[in-house]
């Protein structure tokens, strides 16, 4: 299992009109986790998380069927552990992305 992780916080709101591309054929043992989290009590403010998390969902969606997306409200601890431990035990590379 490799596990990769990307963590960041963006200042930019509005989407643009950009696509990813296909990159070639989608892998099952790639799995990812997303998450987007505008407002965390730990973590503070992070204006764009949400459009950003979206664009990184899309963005994955291009290598691998296996992506699950939690925005905001939707990242509870106990939804976010389920998708971490069903990737861990299904994935060869699992990505985990926080913003």
């Amino acid at each position: 299992l490799i596990l990769g992780m990307f963590v960041g916080c963006s200042t930019e709101n509005t989407p643009t009109q950009s696509t990813p591309t296909d990159v070639g054929p989608k892998d099952g043992s790639t799995w990812v986790v997303a998450v987007g989290m505008e407002n965390s009590q730990f973590a503070g403010a992070c204006p764009g998380a949400q459009v950003d998390c979206e664009r990184m969902t899309k963005l994955f969606r291009g290598y691998t069927t296996n992506v699950q997306s939690f925005i905001s409200s939707e990242a509870t601890h106990d939804r976010v552990k389920s998708a971490m431990v069903r990737a861990a035990q299904n994935a060869d590379l699992f990505i985990f992305y926080w913003e």
